[in-house]
């Protein structure tokens, strides 16, 4: 799946519906929740970077304090290479170590991608 990774810092309509869509998806996360909401509020405080198939939004990373605070892939993309390709171009821009904040199982599988 060829997915694109952008730094997105003024969404149109059409991208804030579909990370709205992502973030009903992650009720389970409040980890990412709480980074989404931050950014609502402030997005000079936390870095957005979203993941895009056929130019449709498919993921999205948030950055906050040099930490991954939010990591999030769409349900109907799961399982096909989205978040490790997410983590391969957020990565190959950026060492950020990830949120202790964040959820377990998400913590963990960036984790496990990066140990390799």
């Amino acid at each position: 799946m060829p997915v694109t990774l952008q730094a997105l810092n003024a969404p149109d309509e059409r991208d804030l519906a579909e990370l709205e869509r992502l973030a009903a998806e992650q009720l389970d996360c409040p980890s990412y929740c709480r980074a989404w909401q931050q950014w609502l509020a402030d997005p000079t405080t936390v870095t957005l970077y979203v993941a895009r198939f056929n130019e449709r939004i498919v993921g999205a990373v948030l950055l906050a304090g040099g930490e991954i605070v939010g990591f999030a892939v769409r349900a109907a993309t799961r399982r096909r290479g989205v978040g490790q390709r997410m983590l391969d171009l957020v990565l190959a821009q950026t060492s950020a170590p990830v949120s202790l904040a964040m959820n377990a199982p998400t913590r963990v599988f960036i984790e496990r991608y990066r140990a390799g």
